[in-house]
């Protein structure tokens, strides 16, 4: 998880401690570096060395490929035209790294995003269907003045923006990198604020609860010319599509099996120690466990840890099935055990960190299992 941030005006100049400020409130989705790089001249924009500011790119790094200053953000190409700000993981990045090696690149890091930045040079908006993995991300483009947002196709990485009333056009991941703008007021959209309230719906627009605040949906992507910042038309990229099957149960379950393992592997691919979630239920437990037999065979050098949520009740309590997959597997199991008191303390953290409202309580269980997750 990183923290992404933009700013740009196309016809006065931005604060580029506005822009550090939309950085830095999201620290916490990347402790590990923060930096930030500032173009003027927007009708033909450069990286500004002085001079008035009309844009920039800002990121907080949470480090997990290529933990060097080479993979560092803002990370632009070697001839200076794309700059990106990127959070997510391209799970396939090695296999996108080797075909662009063929065609000639060369990489001066191991990460991903460095992949992405040749990626679109090399196919433009095509190189969306060519990345498997999570992502928001934003590339300007210095030779064409352009502006690129793309969405991984589930929306699993979040992007929001926000067009301020003297034309500012921000981005980041979180809605609260908006608050620290001197345009930014707090107003209610009451038809998503009733949609919540009658259903209990959220997230299924590209609005959101605040008023003029709006985010990419997954699976789009937004190209803007830095000239005319207001012209934002998201396009869809990626189509689900129904594939009807045909064949025995058994190519399904070995079908199945390929796949599942193959999407296992690759979310391995990190330079820090990989951890699982372990709820007791089908889908955890059988990732652990694939998760348990690709580490052995592939001989990583760490021992897998799992984090469970349990309860002191024992009518809702799912440890009997999260102990049944530890004795089964080889793992360095942790838990925790939500409570009231612990809710009631951390409840103006947890809403702060949301920004918008949420569906039920199990937002809190999360919260403890990944506050237990990063103690280890």
């Amino acid at each position: 998880m990183c923290g992404i941030a933009g700013l740009f005006n196309n016809h006065s100049e931005i604060d580029p401690g506005h822009l550090n400020a939309m950085r830095d409130i999201v620290s916490h989705r990347g402790p590990d570096g923060k930096g930030s790089i500032l173009f003027g001249n927007i009708s033909s924009p450069k990286v500004r060395d002085t001079g008035p500011v009309f844009g920039g790119l800002a990121h907080r790094r949470l480090a997990i490929i290529d933990l060097s200053d080479n993979a560092k953000q803002p990370m632009t190409t070697k001839d200076g035209r794309y700059w990106i700000t990127y959070n997510g993981e391209i799970y396939n990045h090695i296999e996108v790294r080797d075909c662009l090696k063929m065609k000639g690149y060369h990489f001066v890091s191991k990460s991903d995003t460095e992949v992405i930045l040749y990626a679109y040079n090399e196919w433009g908006v095509d190189c969306l269907e060519r990345f498997r993995g999570m992502f928001a991300f934003a590339i300007v483009d210095l030779y064409q003045s352009k502006l690129f947002l793309a969405r991984d196709r589930f929306g699993i990485k979040p992007l929001y923006y926000w067009i301020a009333p003297s034309g500012s056009f921000a981005f980041g991941s979180e809605i609260k990198q908006f608050t620290v703008l001197p345009e930014w007021k707090a107003v209610l959209n009451y038809s998503r604020a009733k949609d919540y309230l009658e259903t209990g719906t959220t997230d299924h627009t590209s609005e959101t609860m605040f008023q003029g605040v709006s985010q990419l949906i997954g699976g789009h992507y937004i190209m803007i010319p830095l000239a005319r910042i207001k012209d934002i038309y998201p396009k869809q990229w990626f189509f689900l599509q129904k594939q009807n099957f045909i064949g025995s149960y058994q190519f399904a379950s070995e079908q199945f099996s390929n796949l599942f393992e193959d999407s296992v592997r690759v979310h391995l691919r990190a330079d820090v120690d990989v951890g699982s979630c372990l709820s007791g239920g089908l889908d955890s437990s059988s990732i652990v466990c694939q998760m348990n037999k690709i580490l052995y065979r592939e001989n990583y050098s760490y021992r897998q840890k799992t984090f469970s949520a349990c309860s002191e009740f024992p009518e809702v309590d799912e440890r009997f099935y999260i102990d049944k997959v530890i004795e089964h597997v080889d793992v360095d199991p942790h838990y925790v055990y939500p409570g009231i008191s612990h809710l009631i303390k951390d409840m103006s953290k947890i809403i702060w960190h949301q920004d918008e409202p949420f569906g039920s309580s199990s937002i809190f269980a999360q919260w403890c299992v990944f506050e237990k997750a990063h103690q280890h």
